[in-house]
């Protein structure tokens, strides 16, 4: 996974599960998505084709002020 700021990519390998042990497989012939998060100020595009793709979302400003707020309520509580 690369995390910038305002970025995050994160690969998809669903071809690793067969090596893992699992109790349940997941495979993703084809999927393409795109989603605008509107609670948290975000947007997200998924891409997989035949188990392998990638996942990339945008952070804006607003989204990184959230976040900074989460934070602090979170710190507050402790």
């Amino acid at each position: 996974m690369i995390e910038t700021k305002h970025w995050i990519l994160e690969g998809i390998n669903q071809w690793k599960q067969l090596r893992g042990g699992f109790n349940w497989y997941t495979f993703t012939p084809i999927q393409i998505e795109f989603e605008k998060e509107n609670m948290a100020y975000g947007y997200e595009f998924i891409f997989i084709l035949l188990g392998f793709g990638f996942r990339v979302r945008y952070n804006t400003d607003k989204s990184l002020e959230q976040f900074e707020v989460w934070e602090a309520d979170l710190e507050d509580m402790v």
